[in-house]
């Protein structure tokens, strides 16, 4: 999954090697052995599931581990509106600052809509994302841009990279950038 690629790689940025990791937990869904097939580090904590009408366990998982600062590293749609605003806003009464860290927004979509309003400030990876959370509701101050450090090629010279990768001429080939998703 993309999102935990993505986890994987900033866990690494926050808590470097001889770091103490003990002051980060990620707090992930829960799903079967089979899918999970023995992946997790110590500071996973599976406590939610996709969907779910009761955080509790997320919520529980939060005060038990003292959280201060939850970052919401997922899509929008894993939790429905009402339920992920009444955990949002629990966390804020118990003074846990949220961070919605949004890697795609390309709708307005009464979920996301919940999310930007209801969390202390958003983060995207591109100036398109920031105009979509906007048209979501989000209020620009409390949206950032942190870009993804891929250089963004407006013009790509097809022939360059064909030859870099190894590609035929007239070979044809799909490209997207991560994984295959509708909204690519």
């Amino acid at each position: 999954c993309g999102l935990a690629e993505y986890a994987q790689a900033l866990l690494k940025h926050l808590a470097p090697a001889g770091a103490a990791d003990a002051e980060l937990v990620v707090l992930a869904e829960e799903v079967t052995a089979v899918e999970l097939a023995g992946r997790d580090i110590a500071a996973v904590r599976r406590c939610w599931k996709r969907g779910a009408a009761d955080l509790s366990k997320l919520e529980t998982t939060i005060e038990s581990e003292q959280v201060d600062l939850l970052v919401l590293n997922c899509h929008y749609r894993f939790f429905q509106p009402q339920v992920i605003k009444l955990l949002i806003q629990r966390c804020q009464q118990r003074g846990v600052r949220v961070v919605a860290l949004l890697h795609n927004a390309f709708t307005v979509d009464p979920a996301l809509r919940t999310l930007v309003q209801e969390a202390d400030c958003s983060i995207v990876h591109i100036p398109e994302n920031r105009l979509e959370l906007i048209a979501n509701g989000a209020q620009p101050e409390k949206i950032s841009l942190i870009e993804l450090g891929v250089e963004r090629v407006i013009n790509p010279d097809a022939a360059r990279a064909r030859k870099l990768l190894g590609i035929p001429a007239g070979q044809k080939i799909v490209v997207s950038f991560g994984f295959v998703q509708p909204h690519k």
